[in-house]
């Protein structure tokens, strides 16, 4: 299972793959700061076991602060620019 996480400023956007399956979840964002325990909350309240991930994919806010890891699962920075576009290519081929 792979997690993607959109850190935006009034929404928190998550992506989650497992297998072939993708669901796309939206929090409001929170004015606290950006670090591994917020994600592990949010990985919580949707019910998603951390050591089921292969790989945690961030971007947007300050995602580029964020450790390299959680509990042993990479933490992958992404610029959100290339982000958009990557995503948008893989939306649309």
């Amino acid at each position: 299972m792979i997690v993607a996480f959109d850190f935006g400023i009034s929404n928190t956007d998550v992506a989650i793959r497992n297998e072939d399956k993708i669901n796309f979840f939206s929090t409001s964002s929170t004015k606290k700061k950006l670090n591994t325990k917020l994600i592990q909350d949010i990985l919580i309240s949707l019910e998603i076991d951390i050591s089921q991930l292969k790989l945690i994919g961030v971007t947007g806010g300050k995602s580029s602060d964020l450790d390299d890891s959680l509990d042993g699962v990479k933490i992958v920075k992404i610029n959100e620019i290339d982000a958009i576009g990557l995503g948008a290519k893989k939306l649309y081929g």
